[in-house]
């Protein structure tokens, strides 16, 4: 649950910046096994930029490389629905050497505005600011405040309607599902997606009304915060140093969030 905010490599396809403001995004999974993940576009019916996992051993340079090899090699891609939901479909992409490939969803769609395009489709920046900025507008599901003396870590988890740092946008009524069902039926705590750690969710509720005060941060309605006992000392060292300075709740596949753990 713990991660770094720097924790992806965004590549746009050739061609596709600046392109997209408004448009219709999904974010879908292309390989979960090398931790590649795509912005598709509905009105285009296209992938506009991919996203690589660093914790996959992605380069800059071996990313790109890849998505210009997709570019290459996709013929064309058709949408299949799921769910009975005119919004939620699966990719089928077809190669030109004939062979297909099933992209799921792994975001509910959520519009790409000048705020956040250049980020979320990985533009090189024009000012360092920038980045901030993209943080400060999407309220960062970042670490707020920790208590060195009991361990204890204080944050965000969730926010609605707002993209994440891979793009993603959640509902309030699927955060207050996800953070129930972690209460009730999940409660595990891991480090970087990948450990799991010895450590105790202490505090969890759901902002019900706009710019509620926690620890000094305004929270928008529907935020889903709280705070994590760490008791993993080598986590906990790692928090208090500040590598570690975000949260990230998992929530992959066909609308099963936390249980089944995919690239998030």
């Amino acid at each position: 649950m713990l991660v770094d905010k720097d924790k992806n490599i965004r590549i746009p396809v050739h061609g596709e910046e600046g392109k997209h403001v408004g448009d219709k995004i999904r974010t879908v999974v292309v390989s979960g096994d090398e931790g590649i993940k795509g912005l598709y576009c509905h009105e285009h019916k296209s992938i506009i930029a991919y996203v690589f996992a660093k914790n996959k051993d992605w380069t800059t340079e071996k990313a790109e490389e890849v998505v210009a090899k997709y570019a290459e090699d996709t013929k064309s891609i058709a949408e299949v629905q799921l769910d009975q939901q005119d919004d939620f479909m699966k990719l089928m992409v077809e190669k030109h050497d004939g062979s297909v490939e099933e992209y799921l969803p792994n975001s509910p769609s959520f519009d790409l505005t000048e705020e956040i395009e250049e980020y979320t489709m990985g533009y090189e920046k024009k000012e360092e600011e920038s980045i901030e900025k993209v943080a400060e507008s999407n309220e960062s599901v970042e670490v707020i405040k920790i208590d060195k003396t009991k361990h204890l870590v204080y944050g965000v988890f969730l926010v609605p309607e707002k993209a994440d740092w891979d793009g993603d946008v959640i509902s309030p009524e699927d955060i207050e599902e996800v953070a129930h069902k972690f209460v009730a039926d999940y409660r595990t705590i891991d480090e970087m997606h990948k450990n799991i750690i010895t450590a105790d969710i202490v505090e969890s509720a759901i902002a019900w009304v706009d710019d509620l005060d926690y620890h000094g941060k305004k929270l928008t309605k529907g935020t889903w915060f709280g705070a994590i006992k760490v008791k993993d000392a080598k986590v906990w060292d790692k928090i208090e140093a500040g590598e570690y300075k975000a949260f990230s709740v998992r929530i992959a596949g066909v609308r099963e969030p936390i249980e089944e753990g995919a690239n998030g």
